[in-house]
């Protein structure tokens, strides 16, 4: 078996053995075959570990144990976790659900000890937050592309000379719902959407990839943009600007492995809408992060703030052939209105 492309086994098997030693294809349309059946009950049969006789639950659903070193748990049914760890599974059921299927998820994820399908699970809730159309405020500060080993910035004085916020809501006016499309399984077909969007801005409000196996960009989002700051860092009159922002879905660190970010995905999805004249800006949104519990002393907004400053990407410096995007870059956290 050649493990060149074990990325992509996992993004479709989530570590079931099952399938992650076949063919990735004949893994994909398995999986593929099993979601289609998959039900909105099948969906919450798959977070409990009681039998089925259902074969799409037995191809998706995942058993795990809060301690691996304990071969009792192995045996014993008390202490098993029923889950989803595919992320091609998840990505099909927030179709199916509520963002809180996806927080009960993410309690089972934080009980088998496992903080990369936690990472996973929260990436996926937001975009079951904006699949269901919840209203979300977004909180952005510019992210410092720098090396911050040779760029001493202690204050993060860089990051606040361009902070704001946004949000992610219906039309207030005409309490119309946003027109979210979820298509494009490949880059090129991610491009294609992008030059459509560009030369038709109101064709959707929201995209999500019905299929990606990208770490880069996860949505992209139209957005009105009120900076509440100017060049220098000061506060001023708000600007409002319509962008495209292409968002990459991430966690807190620096405690945990710092997101990978490709210059080249952030600039092909870009260059359609820079083509046609439209702004545009990339966003690394911060999901989740628990602050220490002994921080009791700050309020949600200032750990909220000192989350962004301490985000960092892999690599930290995000650029093309030596040159840095020609448009902003953006880190957030977000809060539910």
């Amino acid at each position: 078996m050649h493990m060149g492309n074990a990325a992509d086994r996992y993004f479709v098997s989530g570590g079931s053995v099952r399938f992650f030693v076949k063919p990735v294809d004949i893994s994909r349309k398995n999986v593929a075959s099993a979601l289609s059946r998959v039900s909105t009950d099948d969906a919450d049969a798959l977070l409990a570990h009681a039998g089925s006789g259902s074969q799409q639950i037995d191809s998706v659903r995942a058993i795990g144990i809060p301690n691996v070193t304990d071969p009792k748990q192995y045996t014993d049914p008390d202490y098993w976790k029923a889950l989803v760890t595919s992320k091609m599974a998840m990505e099909y059921l927030f179709t199916l659900t509520k963002p809180d299927y996806f927080h009960k998820l993410f309690v089972t994820a934080k009980d088998v000890n496992d903080p990369q399908l936690q990472s996973l699970v929260l990436e996926q809730l937001f975009n079951s937050i904006a699949y269901n159309q919840n209203s979300v405020g977004i909180s952005y500060m510019k992210y410092d592309n720098v090396d911050r080993r040779t760029h001493r910035d202690p204050e993060h004085r860089i990051m606040r000379k361009d902070m704001g916020s946004v949000q992610l809501v219906r039309s207030t006016e005409s309490d119309k719902s946003l027109i979210i499309n979820r298509e494009g399984e490949t880059l090129d077909e991610f491009a294609a959407v992008m030059e459509r969007w560009a030369k038709n801005p109101d064709e959707m409000d929201y995209w999500i990839p019905a299929s990606n196996t990208s770490e880069t960009i996860d949505a992209v989002a139209k957005w009105e943009f009120k900076s509440e700051t100017d060049d220098s860092g000061v506060d001023s009159t708000p600007v409002t600007a319509e962008r495209f922002c292409l968002l990459q879905l991430s966690v807190a660190n620096p405690m945990g492995e710092p997101h990978k970010c490709e210059a080249s995905v952030v600039l092909r999805l870009a260059q359609p809408f820079l083509d046609a004249g439209k702004q545009v800006c990339y966003m690394a949104l911060v999901c989740g992060g628990e602050e220490a519990k002994w921080d009791t002393h700050r309020s949600a907004e200032q750990k909220m703030v000192t989350r962004m400053e301490k985000f960092r990407l892999k690599p930290a410096v995000i650029e093309e052939d030596g040159r840095p995007p020609c448009f902003p870059l953006y880190v957030a956290t977000y809060a539910l209105l």
